[in-house]
C-alpha cells in the first residue's frame, strides 16, 4: 500500500485522552493527532518506551464517537518540538467505555 493511500485513510482525532502503561497506575494527558484500522498518533507530555504495552482512552466526540479504550504497543515517542512527545502505537485492541 503506499504511504498516499494510506494517508487518506487517516482519520483526524482532534480531542483529549489519556495514557499510560499497563504497568502504570498514573496517566498522562494527551491530545489526539489521527487514527487509522492499524494506528494511533497523540502528543503526550510523558514518553512511553517503545514495545511496550499501552492503554489510551479517548473522549467521545459529540456526534461521531463514544469514548473509546484503545490498547496499544507503543511503535515510537518522538520529541516534539513543542511541549511533549509524538507517540505512534499499533493497535491491538479497542472497545467502547
Amino acid at each position: 500500500m503506499s504511504v498516499q493511500a494510506s494517508r487518506r485513510e487517516e482519520t483526524s482525532l482532534c480531542c483529549s485522552l489519556t495514557y499510560r502503561s499497563i504497568s502504570e497506575t498514573e496517566a498522562s494527558a494527551g491530545e489526539g493527532v489521527c487514527l487509522t484500522g492499524s494506528e494511533i498518533r497523540f502528543h503526550g507530555r510523558s514518553p512511553l518506551n517503545i514495545g511496550v504495552a499501552a492503554e489510551v482512552c479517548i473522549e467521545a466526540v459529540r456526534g461521531l464517537s463514544p469514548p473509546l479504550k484503545v490498547y496499544i504497543e507503543v511503535a515510537r515517542c518522538e520529541d516534539a518540538e513543542a511541549d511533549g512527545y509524538l507517540l505512534t502505537g499499533l493497535i491491538k485492541g479497542i472497545r467502547s467505555l
